[in-house]
């Protein structure tokens, strides 16, 4: 056994690459549903630091420049990632990707696998010297075929090695994850795999939708668990056409409430209000839909939400006009 005494043990702050969200020298997890913005949140990440550009929610505070590494299996690096960090202004000087590991013996190439190859990824980061962020994704690629991803002792054989790794070398350890669609009570048990990929993790942090926006392409970077410290708010982000990510600032949702299976009775705040609007513009009786909207407009309330709000009230919409020009919207317990 290898015993240590407390008492010999020095106490130790908390590295971080991002402060309060991403720690160095210890794994963290970002899961997600497919589609959501994963693979542009890491890779913001990375070309933020190869530049020293400051994170989003903390815009006084440089940060310092290292190198990042990056295993990536979903996407093509001449036709997804090298454009995506083109867009984003980053420094490919600084970001090297590990695409496999060549065999001498049998003469060919074969996929990164955590546990056969940490000691060749540990040679990489210490050639760059500055090696600041390592990035799996997804992270369960890399752990071998032979491995049971939902089988906990197997899953934390695998992600100790690859802690020590983060541990010695100093580095952010960020392994993205896919999540499972069936709804579960809580945001933690919606990863992937078995519940050790979460509970090793020493941060974990998951995408999903901003159902409470009028933008469809909004979306929320929402702390999970942060077991060392107390955790950042959760973000809003939405993807340009540019393919920049643009960071919108704190939001209040929870994990457990952008995750929970939607309610058709529930709607955010900005709905609730245009519910409230629409009844008193419908409580006369019926309207015409291009007046409505128009109202809508200068009342500042974009056109997803009033459609929302009319989906919810069941709003009947009646074409009277002559030949059918007109369109009428009415509350369905109103009189034509």
């Amino acid at each position: 056994l290898v015993i240590v005494r407390l008492s010999d043990v020095q106490p130790e702050r908390i590295n971080w690459l991002w402060r309060n969200r991403i720690p160095r020298d210890k794994v963290s997890v970002l899961g997600g549903m497919a589609g959501l913005g994963k693979t542009f949140a890491t890779l913001d990440m990375a070309s933020r630091v190869s530049t020293g550009e400051p994170w989003p929610d903390l815009p006084d505070d440089p940060i310092e420049v290292g190198s990042v590494v990056i295993l990536n299996l979903e996407d093509g690096l001449g036709d997804t990632i090298r454009p995506r960090l083109d867009a984003m202004g980053a420094n490919l000087d600084k970001i090297v990707a590990v695409e496999g590991v060549y065999e001498i013996d049998k003469q060919g190439r074969r996929m990164f696998n955590i546990t056969q190859d940490v000691h060749h990824l540990e040679l990489v980061i210490e050639q760059l010297g500055d090696a600041r962020l390592v990035i799996l994704d997804p992270l369960t690629a890399y752990i071998g075929s032979k491995l049971d991803s939902w089988r906990d002792n197997e899953v934390r054989a695998v992600l100790y090695p690859l802690g020590e790794l983060a541990k010695r070398c100093k580095v952010a350890v960020v392994g993205v994850m896919h999540v499972r669609k069936s709804p579960s009570d809580k945001a933690m048990f919606r990863v992937l795999g078995s519940v050790a990929f979460t509970a090793y993790a020493r941060a974990v942090w998951l995408i999903g939708e901003d159902r409470d926006s009028d933008d469809p392409d909004c979306r929320l970077l929402l702390p999970v668990k942060l077991n060392i410290a107390r955790a950042a708010p959760g973000l809003r982000f939405r993807i340009t056409d540019r393919g920049v990510v643009e960071w919108l600032g704190d939001t209040d949702t929870t994990a457990d409430e952008a995750f929970a299976p939607a309610d058709p009775e529930d709607a955010g705040p900005k709905v609730k209000s245009a519910i409230e609007w629409l009844k008193g513009v419908l409580a006369d009786g019926a309207q015409a839909a291009m007046a409505i909207k128009a109202q809508a407009r200068e009342n500042c309330i974009a056109a997803r939400t009033l459609d929302r709000a009319k989906s919810r009230l069941k709003v009947v919409a009646s074409n009277e006009g002559v030949f059918g020009q007109a369109w009428y919207w009415s509350l369905p317990e109103s009189k034509p």
